[in-house]
């Protein structure tokens, strides 16, 4: 359990001067000096004033819907989603093949992907669990409820403070939502939905999962990163496969791993040793 000392600390470091203008955000985001004075924070409500995709993935990976922050970018990781397409392109077992993105947060890094995909008549689904929060009006402010129900956090005129470390719950009652849906999203006709990597499976098993950036250990510990290979193992068909990708300290990873009833095969590791162990554990139960 987290001590009182890191629980403020980490309210403080997320907290701080806000607007719920656009043109002042993005003026104070351009000047990283004054940024870094006032401690700025980005807050929910200036979304649903963009329209342009680029300035969206760059407003939203600034947010936090809790325990994630809802970080994103076009062609994030053409690496690995290359490499995707290429195991893809060769896989000849399944007749009519389909595909999901997991975690996608508004979907604009799965569009360079998704794409090609949609080109060679595969079916393409985006899936997120936070894909919006709920918005609580009262006297003194907004308070700024997730899929969960915990308050992540409250704007009190010009200042945004951080309160998921507190887990405070808030009644269900709501007064608005903001989404999280680039606008690229609707240009191709796509939409986001529903998908928890613990609980969630699929009616019909996907031949091919993808998750960006999602199941790392920066967000999970071990057990519960185990609990997320079990539950997405059974979202899988027979052969199919599960790619892990990782954006960090400026180099990307990929882990390629392919299904069958006693787990995941591991086919291939770019840079990333992390969850290799964990993924191909022989010794789980992984249909229980």
């Amino acid at each position: 359990m987290a001590s009182i000392a890191s629980i403020f600390l980490d309210i403080f470091h997320a907290s701080g001067v806000t607007t719920s203008s656009l043109s002042i955000t993005q003026y104070i985001l351009r000047h990283a000096k004054l940024s870094f004075i006032l401690h700025f924070k980005v807050v929910p409500d200036v979304l649903c004033k963009v329209s342009d995709p680029l300035v969206y993935a760059n407003l939203i990976s600034k947010i936090s819907v809790g325990r994630t922050f809802k970080t994103t970018n076009f062609e994030r990781h053409n690496f690995s989603d290359d490499l995707i397409l290429d195991i893809i392109r060769k896989s000849d077992q399944f007749d009519q093949p389909s595909f999901a993105d997991i975690g996608v947060s508004d979907g604009s890094g799965s569009v360079y992907l998704a794409d090609k995909l949609k080109a060679m008549n595969i079916d393409v689904v985006l899936l997120d669990k936070y894909q919006y929060l709920r918005v609580i009006r009262n006297w003194c402010g907004k308070k700024y409820v997730n899929e969960d129900g915990y308050i992540v956090g409250l704007k009190l005129l010009f200042l945004y403070i951080y309160c998921f470390p507190l887990h405070i719950r808030a009644d269900y009652l709501f007064d608005s939502q903001i989404r999280f849906i680039n606008p690229v999203i609707y240009e191709r006709s796509l939409s986001i939905e529903y998908f928890d990597i613990f609980s969630s499976q699929s009616a019909v098993p996907f031949s091919f999962i993808k998750a960006a950036n999602l199941l790392n250990m920066c967000y999970f510990s071990k057990q519960e990163l185990l609990a997320g290979f079990k539950n997405l193992h059974r979202s899988i068909a027979d052969g199919g496969y599960l790619f892990i990708i990782q954006n960090q300290d400026n180099y990307e990873s990929l882990l390629v791993l392919k299904k069958s009833s006693g787990g995941f095969s591991v086919e291939s590791s770019h840079n990333d040793p992390e969850l290799l162990d964990l993924a191909s554990n022989r010794k789980i139960s992984w249909d229980k």
